[in-house]
């Protein structure tokens, strides 16, 4: 029940005497506790959806490094790419999990993470190349949607920096880098290899890498920037606009 009293007040502003009123809230109680066991219920299935996903996804990412053991290495390499990417959109869901956040990715913690997956895989070649993630941990989200394609191209560069940017034991380093500003978030991978060969270009390069990230940059209604080629180094520069972020 709720309850309420209202003074009453004769000419002279002086309290004669109160109203007493009682209303059967139950109802109103009964429909809230409803309510919040749906939002509880609806958060433990999310939670499972993106556990039991990730999970998938990593055994998928098992299967392929258990088949590239006794595979020829040209093979071996296909496997390992396609398990790089396969941990990349496993990456998303683990934090979704952890966050209790399902409407955004921090982009930030998301990157650190990526970076330290690839550090696994490529553990003898990041020997004389340094690899790290330069974002905040808060403030860069980016829509659920566009989570995993993001993941994907950001792969992408990086594990095209690792494989053709350091070859005969050069050293250098590989930069993946995130921020926000003037309507719109833009990520960069830049390193200090050996860059791009001449004549190299979106148009001319036509490996299933390359070709992924002009399909999810559609996708994502972004736009990416090349480095020129025949020059030291090489910097990719991803651009979202805020309008394609569902907030």
């Amino acid at each position: 029940m709720d309850f309420m009293l209202v003074p009453m007040r004769d000419d002279q502003d002086v309290i004669t005497h109160l109203i007493a009123s009682a209303i059967d809230i139950s109802d109103r109680l009964a429909d809230q506790h409803r309510i919040e066991a749906a939002l509880r219920e609806r958060t433990v299935l999310l939670q499972e959806v993106h556990h039991r996903v990730k999970n998938n996804l990593q055994i998928i990412a098992s299967l392929l490094r258990l088949q590239s053991r006794t595979a020829v290495p040209e093979v071996q390499q296909a496997l390992q790419d396609s398990q790089n990417r396969v941990m990349a959109m496993s990456l998303t869901h683990q934090l979704l999990y952890e966050r209790n956040d399902y409407s955004a990715l921090e982009l930030g913690p998301y990157l650190k993470r990526l970076v330290g997956s690839l550090r696994d895989a490529h553990g003898d070649l990041l020997r004389r190349v340094q690899m790290r993630a330069d974002a905040p941990d808060s403030g860069i989200s980016i829509d659920l949607q566009q989570a995993v394609p993001v993941a994907l191209v950001v792969n992408e560069l990086l594990t095209n920096a690792l494989k053709h940017g350091f070859p005969a034991g050069r050293a250098g380093e590989v930069v993946v880098s995130a921020r926000e500003d003037a309507g719109q978030i833009t990520i960069t991978v830049s390193d200090t290899g050996v860059g791009l060969p001449d004549g190299a270009s979106q148009g001319t390069i036509s490996n299933l890498g390359f070709s992924l990230i002009g399909l999810l940059t559609e996708q994502l209604q972004a736009t990416i920037q090349w480095p020129p080629s025949g020059a030291p180094g090489a910097t990719f520069t991803l651009q979202l606009p805020l309008r394609a972020l569902l907030r």
